[in-house]
């Protein structure tokens, strides 16, 4: 059965006019070769939007690219900080 969930950018959540993208490259340290490129916002709904791609650099990422990739951040809370009833 195919996940049917909207994307990011099928909810029209980041808009690049708008939205502020966090951006980091990741390199190798010994030869300078970008590893992946990982980026977040909030939406407007106050969510956290985490994406990441490897082997491209930054700079070669379009609005596009981020509004396909960017992906609600998925968290659980620890269960040793839940608090007991």
């Amino acid at each position: 059965m195919a996940d049917t969930t909207p994307t990011i950018s099928e909810r029209g959540l980041y808009d690049s006019e708008r939205s502020r993208l966090t951006v980091a490259e990741v390199h190798d340290i010994e030869t300078d070769r970008v590893l992946r490129v990982t980026f977040a916002c909030f939406d407007s709904n106050g969510t956290a939007c985490f994406g990441e791609v490897s082997g491209v650099r930054k700079y070669d990422l379009s609005d596009e690219d981020y509004q396909r990739l960017l992906e609600p951040f998925q968290t659980t809370e620890p269960t040793h900080l839940r608090r007991q009833a």
